[in-house]
């Protein structure tokens, strides 16, 4: 109906489609927009950032992390499904904080790899990597209902992340595998959003889009392989001055200095950064800072509701 009405082209039409998706799936518009195209105004909303982290990763007598602290002050929880971490108790104790504190649930399925912890890159066939993530999300997913409650969306762990983003055949396997779920796919935002799209259009899987708050970035978009030096930040200055960059500006400065512009639904942090821990309420703080002045300046500069969600010249690229 819109591509008829507004003779809009197909990538915007998918974007907008993600774009009104994530609004109704997170639940968090503050005030109604409206999405210039061609002289005409197509209203939409404007959501906040959400909070996410990895959580759920503790193992039998072995602890990981710090759940019941960081659950109160986050919207989004991505919980591990027991092939990188957890076990059956602590997917079903981690449900139960999330039920608690009203916070969404995620599946955070991985490689097979508890000694690594998920965060070394697997080899396996397209068809093995879709089954290995229906087998955890489906895991998750009946420990939910057990519970009167459901997933909201899936995020890949460590390597099988990275290996997402940065591999066709895998990002494929990936989104046929969500498919089954009709749940968003949660993925790096990045500058070039559009191949991501393409693919998951097929499937017609929502894709949601996060930014790092305790992760350096590269020129190129992408995080900082742990591997290297400085890839994660630890300091209060510079997590605070990466989330303020993310949810004032949409950028994030590379670790050569490089500035990447990104568009982010939602902002991670780890739950094994004691930094990014100790710093959450004051992320939480800043990120409800931000859209209070964002609210207020749209509001005085425009007497109301009139800003952009889209920057009109891009749309058509």
């Amino acid at each position: 109906e819109l591509q008829q009405r507004y003779n809009l082209k197909i990538p915007v039409l998918q974007t907008m489609k993600n774009e009104l998706y994530r609004c109704f799936i997170q639940n968090k518009s503050v005030f109604c927009s409206e999405l210039k195209y061609k002289g005409r105004m197509i209203h939409v909303k404007k959501r906040t950032i959400t909070l996410n982290c990895d959580m759920g990763e503790s193992f039998g007598i072995w602890q990981m992390g710090h759940d019941e602290i960081v659950m109160p002050w986050i919207d989004m929880a991505n919980i591990a499904c027991g092939f990188h971490a957890s076990d059956p108790h602590v997917m079903s104790r981690t449900i139960d904080y999330a039920i608690q504190h009203d916070v969404q649930i995620g599946a955070h399925p991985g490689y097979p790899d508890l000694q690594g912890f998920g965060r070394r890159s697997m080899s396996f066939s397209e068809e093995e990597i879709c089954e290995l993530i229906i087998y955890q999300v489906g895991a998750l997913k009946a420990l939910c209902e057990s519970k009167n409650t459901e997933i909201s969306y899936v995020k890949p762990h460590g390597a099988l992340y990275h290996d997402m983003m940065s591999k066709p055949d895998v990002f494929r396997a990936v989104v046929d595998a969500v498919s089954c779920f009709n749940v968003p796919l949660m993925i790096l935002a990045s500058g070039n959003n559009q191949s991501y799209l393409d693919m998951a259009d097929r499937y017609d899987v929502p894709l949601l889009f996060e930014a790092f708050a305790d992760r350096t970035y590269l020129a190129n978009g992408k995080l900082t392989p742990r591997d290297r030096p400085n890839a994660v930040l630890k300091t209060e200055e510079s997590i605070l001055s990466q989330v303020k960059q993310i949810a004032q500006y949409g950028k994030v400065t590379g670790s050569d200095g490089v500035v990447v512009a990104i568009e982010a639904d939602t902002l991670c942090v780890h739950g094994d950064n004691e930094e990014a821990i100790r710093l959450i309420s004051k992320i939480r703080a800043q990120l409800e800072a931000e859209q209070t002045r964002f609210q207020t300046e749209h509001f005085v500069r425009d007497q109301g509701h009139r800003p952009y969600l889209f920057h009109p010249n891009k749309l058509g690229q």
